[in-house]
């Protein structure tokens, strides 16, 4: 009983596995299970989740180079909820912290969240390409 070729899940399982900058993988496919989608409906959402986040995220930026932290904490809380119901927690947790510290009037490290949360976008649409 070994491996054979043509396991088509097996391959597919193999392909579409996300790495996370630092360290660590995502298993789309296994996300998708979870959400109980069609692998095709869940990497489409991914691709409409990646286009949004990544112009969201343009806008974090802009936002708090003004010193507009309304406008971060709105941009950030909705990455935060998008990615946490597609089941990337490290995204949310990088939104969530960028949120909380606009909530508390400060803009220190949001470049820096913001660069690493990019970094996992751009892995996210790495992995679509392929």
């Amino acid at each position: 009983m070994g491996f054979e070729i043509d396991d088509a899940p097996f391959i597919k399982r193999c392909f579409v596995i996300l790495l996370i900058p630092g360290g660590g993988s995502v298993d789309l496919l296994s996300l998708a299970q979870k959400l109980e989608l069609e692998e095709g409906e869940f990497l489409e959402l991914v691709e409409l989740f990646v286009e949004a986040t990544t112009a969201d995220l343009r806008g974090v930026l802009n936002a708090a180079s003004k010193g507009d932290f309304q406008k971060v904490m709105e941009l950030a809380h909705s990455i935060k909820g998008a990615s946490i119901n597609l089941g990337f927690t490290e995204i949310s947790s990088l939104a969530k912290q960028i949120e909380m510290n606009a909530r508390n009037n400060l803009l220190e490290g949001v470049p820096e969240a913001a660069t690493i949360l990019g970094n996992h976008l751009d892995s996210l649409k790495k992995s679509l390409d392929h």
